[in-house]
């Protein structure tokens, strides 16, 4: 909701894209946590029935979107404007939007962007590509008994690689830390740190972790109204919202009386996180041909169309 609230111009959020590094923290920690739960249940990790359960879960609905938008095109674009359309189109069905988008010098905050109807399939292709390596180094780093703590350790020296990475291309060359999945391992890494039965068995143990998971939430929040450089993004920039987003998951695993959990387990909440992939899909396609077709149209109706689209729309 950060996301959209900030493509949709919500006064205040200047942040709000940081809700695609939320996402990633979140995505390495569910990931994460089914596979080391498989891997304790049955000593190992079917990578068929990994990709076959991501498959179902993810791909008709994103083919949905895409010959939705691709038709939608064929009216609202100019024909010079849609053999570059049909190219995101193709590089967002194989995952590889992100890199099309690199090599093609489309900056994410750059105005150009703005007409792009597939722009924000770079994140999810990011993640898809990450879903590629990460079963595979869980299985491996598990394999062996005599070093219980090697998931931990091999997940944050991971981790701190890729962080190094990141700050490294963020003054060296920008586009290639914003869109490089290798430069955004880290914020899948720290989620998955969040998941490791050695922390959550410390996160029970402690009185405190409900509190520190409230201060995580508000802090967590407050990052979506920070004026970030986008020239210096993510960077270090990206921490305050990664690790609040860290500290609010492992509160979750210590109380379910008094933590951030007491807010988030509630109706509204659930149904948002339910609808969240929808509405994500949807809401760009709709900016982006709205803005095209009705330039007066203001924030409060655009973001009104890609809530209906993404509610509205069937989920697999």
């Amino acid at each position: 909701m950060a996301v959209v609230g900030f493509h949709y111009g919500v006064r205040g959020l200047r942040g709000g894209f940081v809700g695609v590094d939320i996402f990633f923290v979140i995505s390495g920690y569910l990931i994460t946590d089914l596979l080391t739960a498989e891997i304790h249940a049955t000593g190992s990790i079917s990578l068929a029935r990994f990709y076959a359960r991501r498959g179902r879960r993810l791909l008709p609905a994103a083919l949905l979107v895409t010959l939705v938008t691709l038709a939608a095109g064929l009216y609202v674009l100019s024909p010079l404007e849609q053999p570059q359309v049909i190219k995101a189109a193709a590089a967002s069905s194989l995952y590889l939007s992100n890199f099309l988008f690199l090599h093609g010098n489309l900056g994410y905050f750059s105005p150009e962007s703005a007409f792009n109807p597939f722009l924000h399939t770079w994140s999810l292709s990011v993640e898809e590509q990450f879903y590629i390596f990460w079963p595979t180094f869980i299985l491996l780093i598990s394999r062996t008994k005599r070093f219980p703590r090697l998931p931990i350790v091999a997940i944050a020296v991971a981790s701190l690689c890729s962080l190094a990475l990141c700050i490294w291309l963020t003054h060296v060359t920008q586009p290639w830390a914003f869109y490089g999945s290798p430069a955004r391992i880290w914020e899948f890494g720290v989620g998955g740190l969040a998941s490791i039965r050695q922390v959550t068995n410390w996160a029970r143990d402690h009185r405190a972790v409900p509190a520190m998971g409230w201060i995580g939430a508000c802090v967590l929040v407050c990052s979506c109204f920070v004026a970030y450089n986008p020239s210096n993004f993510p960077g270090p920039s990206a921490l305050l919202a990664a690790l609040s987003t860290v500290v609010v998951l492992i509160s979750g695993t210590a109380s379910r009386r008094h933590g951030p959990i007491v807010l988030l387990g509630r109706e509204p909440f659930q149904t948002i996180g339910k609808l969240s992939y929808s509405i994500y899909l949807w809401h760009w396609p709709v900016i982006v041909y709205a803005t095209v077709m009705r330039p007066t149209l203001s924030a409060t109706g655009r973001l009104y169309c890609a809530l209906l689209a993404g509610s509205s729309s069937p989920r697999f």
